[in-house]
């Protein structure tokens, strides 16, 4: 029985607080973030993405964002990736906004995802240093 308990606490906590649908996919890309994952965030991209890194910034097929991401990764491996803020609007719209700790400093990754076929798909991805 208290089990059963804790379980309808839990999911009126959940639905209070937001963690729709959405949650689980961008907890999977927070993953794939703190590994440095760039084929593995591929498949959470659309056909083509707008990605800005230090480097530079545009709108690439998923193919081209995923070697940028790549050489990212390689230049600045990844220590850990935290979920600082995330949301979504009427529209199906969500967002997060992550802090990725890499070797070489600490960057604010802002996600821009919309729903897909298969679930949400990435549509804009910022990387920004953080000083």
């Amino acid at each position: 029985m208290f089990q059963l308990v804790k379980l309808w606490l839990f999911s009126g906590i959940y639905s209070i607080f937001g963690l729709a649908p959405g949650h689980s996919d961008i907890e999977t890309l927070r993953s794939y973030l703190a590994q440095g994952n760039a084929a593995a965030i591929s498949n959470l991209m659309h056909s083509s993405v707008q990605l800005s890194t230090p480097h530079g910034e545009g709108f690439y097929s998923k193919g081209q964002a995923t070697m940028i991401l790549d050489k990212f990764f390689r230049s600045h491996p990844p220590r850990q990736c935290l979920i600082v803020n995330q949301g979504s609007s009427e529209n199906g719209a969500h967002y997060s906004i992550m802090r990725l700790e890499t070797g070489n400093g600490n960057y604010r990754v802002s996600v821009f995802l919309k729903k897909g076929n298969t679930g949400l798909l990435i549509q804009e991805m910022k990387i920004v240093a953080q000083p």
